[in-house]
């Protein structure tokens, strides 16, 4: 009787084998190394990389919030001394920028004036600090360096936009010429979180004789023809592979509470940047993430909604790109 039931088990198991085997069989892995994906709530958008609190100046910073009260006084004075000297360059920068133009003359002057009025009271407050002032630092969660003197707030702050990471470099060789710093802790280097991503896919006889390249989460691809074979798998599975990836971070969003407005779901660029943000309601509640393949298609990943709102149901949803050679064909170009 045991040997009978054994014996039953292995035709069973042959006839699943049989039945599902190929489909199954069919699949193989492919594996994507991501950036972890960003869950941003609006205005915490569009950070630019010099903004965020992974600069150098922070870390320094930091360190010297963890050291003696003199040291952080030192730091306060120098960070005030250093914006001073920015801030009065650019005044005579621009007074004799006004001695060469015409049209904007009077606007460089005033600019100027601004400048140089600024860079006096950045000096006169670092030569009123002393070790009887009450310092500290404060970091603000976009990314800003506040210097906080008897309860007064002063943002570290190029006058020009895009100069903050000289002015950054200027403070952080003048505190570390006047005292200790650890280089190392200061200069290593920011790694952004890397996970793994899993797209199984493989190629089978559809309809009517047409190829179809078919990806385990129900992402389909229709071609009439095998003609370029790899390079189309490339793209579908990149495709896939962003597509998973809205899905996969989708999830998270809901499950911190997050609203997802389906009809107001749009993708746009983070200026400077490589990546990507995906817009999830009127709020600008977004996901920044890294894209390869459908911020160059058309209507994605609008199209593909029913898909990623029963991948939130975790529920199986066939989604078949008929068009698949026209889509390779755009991202060929």
């Amino acid at each position: 009787m045991h040997t009978c039931h054994h014996l039953f088990c292995s035709i069973a198991l042959l006839i699943l084998l049989c039945v599902h085997g190929t489909d199954v069989a069919a699949y193989e892995p492919y594996r994507f190394r991501i950036d972890e994906p960003r869950i941003v709530i609006y205005p915490d958008v569009y950070l630019a990389p010099a903004r965020l609190q992974n600069t150098r100046l922070f870390r320094l910073a930091r360190q010297v919030q963890e050291q003696s009260r003199d040291r952080l006084v030192e730091f306060v004075k120098i960070s005030l001394e250093e914006m001073a000297a920015v801030y009065h360059e650019e005044a005579l920068q621009a007074r004799h920028k006004a001695m060469q133009e015409t049209n904007d003359r009077n606007k460089l002057i005033r600019w100027s004036g601004n400048a140089e009025a600024f860079a006096n009271q950045l000096q006169a407050r670092s030569l009123r600090v002393n070790r009887n002032s009450h310092v500290e630092l404060y970091f603000e969660s976009f990314g800003e360096l506040y210097l906080l003197i008897d309860g007064k707030p002063v943002l570290v702050s190029s006058p020009v936009i895009n100069q903050q990471e000289s002015l950054e470099r200027r403070i952080i060789e003048q505190v570390c010429r006047r005292m200790h710093c650890d280089q190392r802790l200061i200069n290593q280097p920011v790694e952004e979180p890397v996970r793994s991503l899993w797209v199984y896919a493989g190629w089978e006889i559809g309809e009517n004789n047409r190829h179809l390249f078919r990806t385990k989460s129900g992402l389909n691809f229709v071609f009439n023809d095998l003609e370029d074979k790899p390079v189309k798998q490339h793209i579908c599975l990149n495709i896939a592979r962003d597509l998973n990836l809205i899905a996969d971070t989708l999830i998270n969003v809901r499950e911190k509470g997050l609203f997802i407005d389906w009809s107001y779901l749009y993708l746009d660029v983070i200026p400077g940047t490589d990546r990507y943000q995906l817009v999830i309601n009127q709020f600008k509640d977004a996901i920044q993430l890294s894209l390869t393949a459908i911020p160059y298609l058309n209507d994605y990943p609008q199209v593909t909604i029913p898909w990623l709102q029963a991948r939130l149901k975790f529920e199986p949803f066939e989604f078949t790109f008929e068009n698949a050679a026209q889509l390779v064909k755009e991202l060929s170009k």
